[in-house]
C-alpha cells in the first residue's frame, strides 16, 4: 500500500490483492494506520495529520471502495473519478465490489463525483 503524507494530508493508493479483488477494507486499514501513526510520538508522522478531516479519493474500481466507506464517520470528503455503480451490481469484472445505487443514499459528506468519456 502506497501512502503519501504531505503537510498534514495523507493520500492513499491501495494496491490490488493478487486475486484482483478491490477491498474497501484497504482504505479502512490505511485510515486506521494513519490515525495511529499520528498519535504515536515515536512515529515520523506524529502530529502531522488532521484526523478530523479525512478525505478518500479513488478512480475506476477504487471509486467503489470510496463509495463503500463514505459513511464512515471519520471520512469528511469523498472524491470518485471515472467510476460508477453498475445497473446490475454483479455484472462487473471479477473481484469488483458489488454496490447498488442505494449506496449513494448513504453519502452525507461533501462528495465530488466525476465521470469522463
Amino acid at each position: 500500500m502506497l501512502i503519501l503524507m504531505l503537510s498534514g494530508y495523507a493520500l492513499f493508493n491501495p494496491t490490488r490483492a493478487q486475486e484482483r479483488k478491490f477491498l474497501y477494507s484497504q482504505l479502512i486499514d490505511a485510515i486506521n494506520w494513519t490515525i495511529a501513526s499520528n498519535k504515536d510520538k515515536d512515529n515520523q508522522y506524529f502530529g502531522k495529520v488532521d484526523n478530523l478531516n479525512i478525505a478518500v479519493f479513488s478512480r475506476s474500481c477504487g471509486g467503489l471502495q470510496s463509495l463503500e466507506i463514505a459513511p464512515d464517520p471519520r471520512v469528511t470528503t469523498v472524491v470518485v473519478c471515472n467510476s460508477g455503480i453498475l445497473a446490475k451490481p454483479c455484472d462487473g469484472m471479477p473481484g469488483m465490489l458489488s454496490l447498488s445505487k442505494d449506496q449513494l443514499k448513504k453519502l452525507d459528506s461533501p462528495t465530488l463525483y466525476l465521470l469522463g468519456g
